[in-house]
C-alpha cells in the first residue's frame, strides 16, 4: 500500500509563545522587579523629603517677606507632628492665620517626621527673627534641615 505523505510546507505556522517561555519571562521580571523596587520605594522617599524641605523654606522666606511687606510680625509655629502655621502674631489664637501646611504623607508629598526647634518663632517687620530656627525633615534615614538665621536668612543642608 502506498502512503499519501502532506508536504511541511503546506502546514499553516503556529504563532505565539510556549508556556515554559512565558515562564522563563515571569521569572526574569520578577527578579528585575525584586533588585528594582527596594531602590524605587529610597528614591521616592528622598524626593518627597526634598519637595517638603522646598516647601518649607519657601514659606520661611514668605514669611520674611509677608512681616515686611504688611509691617506686622508674624509667627511661625507647630500645629501637631506635621503641621506648621504662619500667623500674624506666634501666641495669640485669634490671630489671622496666613498659611497653613500639612506635611504628612497623605497628600502627594511628605516625610515620615518633621520637627521644629523651637517650637515658635516670630519674624519682625525689619526682617529679623527673635531666635534662630531649624526645621528637620527625615524620612527612612534620609534628613534635610531648613534653618532661619537671626539675620532673617534661609539655608537648607543635609541634616547630620
Amino acid at each position: 500500500m502506498i502512503g499519501i505523505s502532506v508536504p511541511v510546507a503546506n502546514r499553516a505556522p503556529t504563532g505565539g509563545f510556549t508556556l515554559v517561555e512565558m515562564l522563563i519571562a515571569m521569572v526574569c521580571f520578577a527578579m528585575l522587579l525584586a533588585i528594582v523596587g527596594p531602590k524605587f520605594y529610597q528614591i521616592t522617599g528622598r524626593y518627597r523629603v526634598d519637595e517638603a524641605t522646598t516647601m518649607v523654606a519657601t514659606d520661611l522666606r514668605q514669611a520674611v517677606s509677608l512681616a515686611a511687606r504688611r509691617q506686622k510680625p508674624i509667627g511661625i509655629s507647630l500645629e501637631g507632628t506635621s503641621r506648621y502655621v504662619l500667623k500674624d502674631r506666634a501666641n495669640s489664637p485669634a490671630d489671622t492665620v496666613r498659611l497653613r501646611r500639612n506635611l504628612t504623607f497623605a497628600t502627594d508629598i511628605g516625610p515620615r517626621t518633621l520637627s521644629f526647634s523651637p517650637a515658635t518663632v516670630t519674624v519682625y517687620p525689619i526682617g529679623i527673627v527673635d531666635q534662630a530656627f531649624t526645621v528637620t525633615l527625615t524620612s527612612d534615614g534620609y534628613s534635610r534641615q531648613v534653618t532661619l538665621s537671626p539675620a532673617g536668612q534661609v539655608r537648607v543642608v543635609a541634616a547630620p
